[in-house]
């Protein structure tokens, strides 16, 4: 499958639930994304986030409920669904001591990739990193270590895409690029699941906003029909964090 891909793709989260010595930490959370479509899991530090993301990703196991793609159960499909579910981790894992081309060819060689050097080169002029290919992993910018871990992601050409804070600790100008980078995957048709403290990357990313507090969906709306209401997810979010604090 190609990156400019139009196969539908759907990944739901069914009634969700995980407990760590008998403390729940998400209850009954179910939501779905489906291709061309930004999905953003918003929340306080503790409130689930990085758990969900690590069972839609395959490295937790629910206590209840189901991970379907495709109508399939993730544990039934699992060397197709680490195929098909990339993983942008929030902290840059690169590989520091290969260049950046080793480091992506390494990465290929593990998921199988064919043609992997015509691929790199690809990836490589569409997130504008040609000219660090030959660099370590130690000597990146942020900006450049996030352009490459998106490309990590995209070698396998997988349909589904998971970013975790993606955007943490850029400057803007670098942030809104990377915006324009994510819109881009959008377009060719990557179901994306982010997650993200930035209010304002959320109204402009995503279609579908959700909020987890104490492991259970709060809220769940369209950014462009809060920003119709003269209100915003700032607002929202603040409302919401002092509403359960009561």
């Amino acid at each position: 499958m190609s990156l400019n891909s139009k196969k539908f793709v759907s990944l739901k989260v069914d009634r969700v639930s995980k407990a760590y010595d008998k403390k729940m930490v998400l209850e009954e959370v179910s939501l779905e994304i489906h291709s061309g479509m930004i999905l953003g899991l918003l929340g306080p530090n503790g409130a689930g986030k990085t758990t969900l993301m690590k069972i839609i990703s395959d490295l937790a196991t629910p206590t209840a409920g189901n991970v379907t793609l495709d109508g399939k159960k993730l544990d039934e499909i699992r060397k197709e669904a680490h195929l098909r579910i990339g993983v942008i981790p929030q902290d840059n894992n690169l590989e520091r001591d290969l260049t950046v081309r080793d480091a992506l060819r390494c990465y290929s060689w593990l998921f199988g990739v064919k043609n992997y050097d015509q691929k790199i080169d690809k990836l490589a002029e569409q997130f504008d990193f040609v000219d660090m290919l030959g660099k370590l992993g130690s000597k990146l910018s942020g900006g450049y270590a996030q352009r490459v871990l998106i490309a990590r992601a995209l070698l396998p050409d997988p349909d589904i895409l998971l970013l975790d804070e993606p955007s943490v600790g850029l400057d803007p100008d670098v942030r809104h690029h990377l915006w324009d980078l994510i819109g881009l995957l959008k377009e060719q048709g990557k179901a994306i699941l982010l997650t993200t403290h930035y209010m304002e990357e959320a109204e402009a990313l995503c279609d579908e906003v959700c909020f987890l507090q104490k492991g259970k969906v709060t809220w769940r709306g369209n950014p462009a029909d809060l920003l119709a209401r003269s209100t915003g997810l700032e607002e929202l979010f603040l409302d919401l964090v002092r509403k359960e604090g009561k």
